[in-house]
């Protein structure tokens, strides 16, 4: 699964950004991380997604905990991209300030190839459960169930999560999932509902091989 259009997301957010950014992730201390928070001029969904790129992880947690105004333009792609790369600290941050855990992204699956490139694009959906589980990211899994992450929520194929799993041989994930007491947790978030697909964000997210 490729994932570099959600990073390539997060550097269409990151650019232009205040100097003042750049300085708090390239010293890492404290008081620059708390000068851009209390600065009036900064978007901080630029801040979250040079702090990802940057793999400033505890810049990233302090900009999802701080209440400050984000949108799931850059919220969106890390919540993804922390599920599918096992950043549990990230991933508890954005379920912990009210995101929604069952947030629905739409990803194209290429389907073979000529000399031009892909023939066909076949679209999946897919939530951030799916890239937790399939990667066997059990701390994230525990986070996103605890949080009221549908397992019943589409998966790639039309199949079921746990179908999936299984013809992948993640029995780890699907222990995890048979095992925990709240597989019957009602979502909890307040923010950011709804499906997150290309036409959303004027971008295509496509793969290179099976997701």
């Amino acid at each position: 699964m490729e994932l570099s259009v959600f990073y390539r997301q997060l550097h269409c957010l990151s650019n232009y950004h205040l100097s003042v950014i750049d300085e708090a992730c390239a010293s890492r201390t404290k008081e620059d991380m708390h000068t851009v928070l209390q600065c009036e001029h900064v978007d901080f969904d630029q801040a979250l997604a040079v702090a990802y790129l940057q793999d400033f992880v505890e810049f990233v947690v302090r900009i999802l905990r701080s209440q400050r105004q984000l949108t799931f333009n850059s919220v969106g792609p890390i919540l993804l991209l922390a599920s599918y790369n096992g950043q549990t600290d990230i991933v508890q941050s954005v379920v912990d300030t009210g995101w929604c855990t069952n947030q629905q992204f739409t990803v194209y699956h290429c389907v073979g190839r000529d000399t031009t490139g892909p023939v066909a694009s076949v679209p999946h959906t897919v939530t951030p459960l799916w890239f937790a589980a399939k990667n066997e990211r059990l701390d994230v899994i525990r986070v996103l169930l605890a949080a009221g992450a549908d397992v019943d929520m589409s998966v790639p194929r039309g199949t079921t999560l746990f179908i999936e799993l299984a013809k992948r041989g993640a029995l780890k994930s699907l222990e995890v999932l048979l095992t925990e007491d709240n597989l019957g947790v009602s979502c909890k978030c307040s923010r950011g509902t709804g499906s997150f697909c290309a036409s959303n964000l004027s971008f295509d997210i496509h793969t290179r091989c099976s997701v």
